[in-house]
């Protein structure tokens, strides 16, 4: 099967990754900011709280962050593809892209974030922040790296050893633990009033990452295939008499 144009493959992924940027925008705007809202009325109850912007300047930058993180992730997600299409599993793009969806999903969101879970804006120490975000980027990096070789040593020597998937798998899951034992990350510092809320924003964070990454693996086959009759129809369109 032969490889997608790359600019098919970088709109249906920017497509995608815009289409969920904003609705897991809104998801967040509905579910997580009344989480927000009660941790800063806590905050206050306790004394003054200093706002750098208005919690309305805030809830518009939601969007506009979001959609800046979907169009980011969908242009990795298109180098990916264009790169790893003739290996995925699957005959069609949806198929595909769906398959790389879910492994991102697991990669790059959901591994990570089990290693460095969110907290929510002003919660743990101010100092431990820049080691905190090098050492999710680290991780996520060796996440990302681990899960695609172990795939290629499956992909190899698959066909000749049916049991080096197995195998493959193996390797893989040993690199996860390691990886979750040796990346340090340093402790939460997360305040007595805020307890019973951090889990919470927690798991509406989880739950906006899967969000995230299955709108993508959903919305990709549908706008390749909607770009590529595109451009069919550019390509069989013929100019007329003058």
């Amino acid at each position: 099967m032969s490889s997608s144009p790359l600019a098919q493959n970088l709109k249906a992924a920017l497509g995608a990754g815009a289409l969920a940027g904003m609705l897991v925008a809104l998801y967040h705007f509905l579910a997580t900011e009344p989480v927000l809202q009660e941790a800063i009325g806590r905050e206050a109850a306790l004394g003054p709280v200093q706002e750098v912007f208005p919690r309305s300047v805030q809830r518009l930058g939601l969007f506009g962050g979001f959609l800046l993180y979907g169009v980011s992730w969908g242009l990795i997600f298109a180098g990916a593809y264009s790169l790893l299409e003739r290996d995925l599993p699957g005959r069609h793009p949806w198929q595909k892209g769906a398959v790389l969806a879910i492994a991102a999903l697991w990669a790059v969101a959901i591994f990570p974030f089990l290693k460095f879970p969110a907290n929510p804006p002003g919660v743990g120490d101010e100092g431990t922040v820049e080691s905190r975000q090098a050492g999710y980027l680290v991780f996520t990096l060796l996440s990302a790296l681990s899960l695609l070789v172990a795939w290629k040593l499956g992909r190899v020597a698959g066909a000749r050893r049916p049991w080096a998937w197995a195998a493959a798998l193996g390797l893989y899951v040993a690199a996860c633990a390691l990886m979750f034992l040796l990346v340090p990350r340093p402790e939460d510092d997360v305040p007595s009033s805020l307890a019973d809320l951090v889990p919470r924003f927690r798991a509406l964070s989880a739950g906006g990452l899967a969000l995230f990454w299955l709108i993508v693996g959903g919305a990709f086959g549908p706008l390749h295939v909607a770009f590529a009759e595109e451009g069919q129809t550019a390509r069989d369109r013929t100019p007329g008499p003058r």
